[in-house]
């Protein structure tokens, strides 16, 4: 089997009665409660880590007034954090919401609540946020909120005295301003019923016998298609028909028949809609799309252009909220799917061993695995192996794997790749200066 190709490819990683209950349960929550819509700053207090400044002033929000943090870490780490005496006690299931817009590099948000005794903390911990420009709405829920510290045996949260909003050095560090308004509190339903009710699928077109719902019915033989005559704007429209938690979408385009740009829209009505997600340059197959934290009442996937005059769906997959957790759990999703070898080792949850690759006292090192994969610096990525042959793909998992050091004791590292019909070794080694090291 001759080798055709070897590249180096980027790694980077029931019922109608049910449903009522559960539209009833959700109709009867209690709206919003605004706990400060920052009209008066008199009652936020402002504090800074050593060598971190830090002032409070107000803006026009979205919806009345805005509390902006100014702040300059300097050069040193640090945090800046505007705090309120705010007595709340706390229903079985819960919601606080703000707006946040900032002006500021990529630092670490937190929201905290703080009980009366001062020792006890419950947070949200957001490492490396990257803030907007323009207003967005923040939602954190019960299951977001968990103990951060403190010597309370029940680490339940049942009463809080205090609340703050924390600006913590980051990897951006520099200075910036944060903005908040309209800081609300909602009592939420105990919970959605399980599983949810069925959602009511409508299209702009369809092309029979096929019906918009063949493209949710857990069948991949079934599929809705577009009427060809109809022009290439077509839209699909998913009612849950109540509030609906998700963490992404798989979608399994009929061959030669999917959207190449296409977008993903909420809305909480129907009527209004906002954006979530848009795809430029769709290939068909199978799209899955990582969208955390999802929640909405309907969802519409507008098709705007493809190959084909028309388009076909043969099931749309809506997935938990552990598929869109963190980017991790969502390319471990993907792995699980995938053939054993198309992605590295971490994402089947399978230990991988590294040694480290660099000169003496070099500011920057690198990672080689055992696998050949070769991480270049801290959060720069990795580059892993792949050869194309005659007969397909090989990877890390189609290969007898050995590694070895520069004769024998010099901290230069190989792993080799042997296969039946060829071999291939990766070298990875330092170079350069401390200061300019690579």
């Amino acid at each position: 089997m001759p080798v055709a190709l070897a590249r180096w490819a980027g790694a980077a990683w029931t019922a109608v009665m049910l449903a009522g209950a559960a539209l009833t349960a959700h109709s009867m929550e209690p709206p919003p409660r605004l706990l400060d819509g920052f009209d008066d700053l008199s009652r936020w207090h402002v504090s800074a880590s050593d060598d971190v400044k830090a002032s409070l002033r107000t803006m026009a929000g979205a919806e009345g007034n805005a509390l902006c943090i100014d702040f300059d870490f300097g050069p040193v780490s640090g945090y800046a954090v505007v705090r309120r005496e705010l007595p709340l006690e706390y229903p079985e299931n819960y919601e606080f919401s703000f707006g946040l817009r900032g002006n500021a590099p990529a630092n670490t948000l937190q929201f905290k609540l703080v009980d009366a005794s001062g020792e006890n903390v419950w947070w949200v911990n957001r490492p490396d946020y990257v803030f907007a420009d323009e207003w967005q709405r923040l939602r954190f829920k019960k299951r977001h909120i968990a103990f951060a510290w403190g010597p309370a045996a029940d680490r339940t949260l049942k009463r809080s005295a205090a609340l703050e909003f924390v600006i913590a050095r980051g990897q951006g560090g520099g200075k910036g301003v944060v903005c908040f308004s309209r800081l609300s509190f909602r009592e939420l339903a105990p919970g959605p019923l399980e599983p949810p009710p069925a959602p009511i699928l409508r299209a702009s077109s369809t092309l029979a016998p096929t019906r918009p719902s063949d493209a949710l019915d857990g069948n991949p033989v079934t599929a809705w298609r577009s009427d060809p005559g109809a022009g290439a704007d077509q839209e699909l429209t998913l009612d849950f028909r109540q509030p609906r938690e998700f963490g992404g979408l798989v979608l399994r385009w009929l061959p030669d028949a999917h959207a190449s740009r296409y977008a993903v829209d909420y809305s909480d009505d129907g009527e209004r809609w906002r954006t979530v997600r848009r795809v430029a340059a769709g290939n068909g197959g199978i799209d899955p799309l990582l969208l955390p934290e999802s929640e909405t009442r309907y969802m519409r996937l507008r098709l705007q252009d493809g190959p084909a005059r028309a388009y076909g769906l043969a099931e749309i997959e809506v997935k938990s909220l552990a598929y869109g957790a963190t980017p991790n759990a969502f390319f471990e999703a993907l792995a699980a799917e995938a053939p054993r070898g198309h992605y590295p080792r971490a994402f089947l949850r399978e230990q991988s061993y590294w040694t480290v690759v660099g000169i003496d006292g070099g500011i920057t090192q690198g990672l080689l695995s055992e696998d050949g994969a070769l991480e270049i610096g801290p959060r720069a990525g990795s580059i892993e192996p792949f050869v194309l042959t005659d007969d397909g793909m090989v990877s890390w998992a189609d290969v007898e794997i050995g590694q070895s050091l520069l004769d024998g004791y010099l901290p230069v590292p190989t792993v080799t790749w042997r296969h039946q019909d060829w071999a291939m070794s990766v070298t990875a080694f330092g170079s350069g200066k401390r200061g300019q090291s690579q």
